[in-house]
């Protein structure tokens, strides 16, 4: 999982993160959401998520244009690296179903994979560009919702059926703010990451 850098004002807290990804693969970052957040007042809770690639493109107009493709999708609660595979692998525009159709049961998938949070714009408009961004927005916070940090997953697929297709760089930035502005999220973020940080260094005798 990755852990992006963070800066912001009082009342909102950026990650972002640079880097690069294989052309088929996945790779996740923790986001933590405070359970602050429930004492907000008035306005909404929002998170921004913006992420931008660079593919090969084709140059004679025999291939599809973007040699590789990125989606990404966003999941309340720390779910298993398996789970979120299985729902991102999942192809709703195949099925035709929502961008939150994961298979379930009943679709013979096995045990019903995780629902990722419905954003205005939503998995299969915002995958067309290199470009992708997109708002969430929530007016109750629960506790329950920051028992763990929430899943950012990226996922990249080979389109042109190359062997060895190189790494694809990309770039994230994750945006959690209190629009009413009474929460000062960029300090409570601030405290989670510094505890997990504490937890996550070895003891040393």
């Amino acid at each position: 999982r990755g852990g992006p850098a963070a800066t912001t004002d009082r009342y909102s807290a950026l990650f972002f993160y640079q880097g690069e990804i294989d052309a088929d693969g996945i790779v996740y970052f923790s986001v933590p959401v405070p359970a602050g957040l429930r004492h907000a007042r008035r306005g909404r809770r929002r998170l921004t998520v913006t992420v931008a690639y660079a593919p090969e493109v084709q140059r004679w107009g025999l291939e599809e244009y973007l040699g590789t493709k990125l989606k990404w999708k966003l999941f309340r609660g720390d779910v298993s690296p398996d789970d979120v595979a299985a729902a991102m692998s999942y192809d709703e525009e195949a099925e035709g179903k929502a961008s939150s159709g994961a298979p379930s049961k009943a679709d013979g998938g096995g045990s019903a994979a995780p629902k990722d949070l419905q954003f205005e714009i939503g998995v299969k408009r915002r995958s067309r560009g290199t470009v992708q961004h997109d708002v969430y927005e929530w007016t109750a916070h629960q506790v329950r919702y920051s028992e763990n940090f929430y899943t950012l997953a990226v996922e990249s697929r080979e389109r042109w059926d190359r062997k060895r297709p190189p790494p694809v760089p990309f770039a994230l930035a994750v945006r959690l703010e209190d629009t009413g502005r009474t929460v000062e999220v960029f300090s409570e973020v601030r405290n989670i990451t510094v505890r997990a940080e504490a937890q996550a260094r070895p003891c040393r005798a």
